[in-house]
Order: C-alpha cells, then sequence, then structure tokens
C-alpha cells in the first residue's frame, strides 16, 4: 500500500527531510528516557531502536514480549511495571543527587 507514495520523490524527500529534522532533536534529549516497545511490532524494528539509541545513548528501553505496537492495549500490566519502574528508579536518583548538595 506505501508503493504510490513511495514513487513519489517529493513525499521520499519530505520523509527524509522529517527524519533528519526528528533525529537533530533526539540528540538534544538530555532528561532520562524510556523507550517501550513490543517484541511482535511491525512498526518499531530492532534497528529503529538501535538507531534510536544512537541519538539518545542514555535512553534505557524495555522490550515487552507477546506485545504488538500498542503495548499498553496488548500487555498493560508488565507496560505499568515497566514505566513505575523507571519513574521509581528516577525519583531515587533525584533524591540522592539531592542528598550530595
Amino acid at each position: 500500500f506505501l508503493a504510490p507514495y513511495l514513487e513519489n520523490e517529493g513525499y521520499v524527500a519530505d520523509l527524509k527531510e522529517h527524519e533528519r529534522k526528528t533525529n537533530e532533536m533526539a540528540k538534544e534529549i538530555e532528561c532520562p528516557c524510556l523507550l517501550v516497545r513490543g517484541s511482535k511490532t511491525d512498526v518499531l524494528s530492532q534497528e529503529g531502536v538501535q538507531s534510536f539509541k544512537s541519538f539518545v545513548p542514555h535512553a534505557e528501553v524495555v522490550d515487552v514480549a507477546e506485545a504488538g505496537h500498542m503495548v499498553a492495549g496488548d500487555q498493560n500490566t508488565i507496560f505499568a511495571a515497566a514505566v513505575l519502574d523507571f519513574a521509581k528508579r528516577q525519583v531515587l536518583a533525584d533524591t540522592s543527587q539531592e542528598s550530595k548538595l
């Protein structure tokens, strides 16, 4: 279904420019970052994860088994646990940093 779009040089150029801008913006991310990916997704490949990590090397990645692109809907309990664990660790890290001041 993408073939007509990918044959359009203007469309492909726009996609490449969007990707370039997105990658540049990703390099600016300094805050803690969690990428949650469903292992069965057809949207974000392992190569895509590695590309993201090349721009945001401090990002943590959680691969959720038996989930597609809609991780929270497919495996809500696992998704919530991953997000809560990440958030708790960030709060603990912040608290630890404050006590050093």
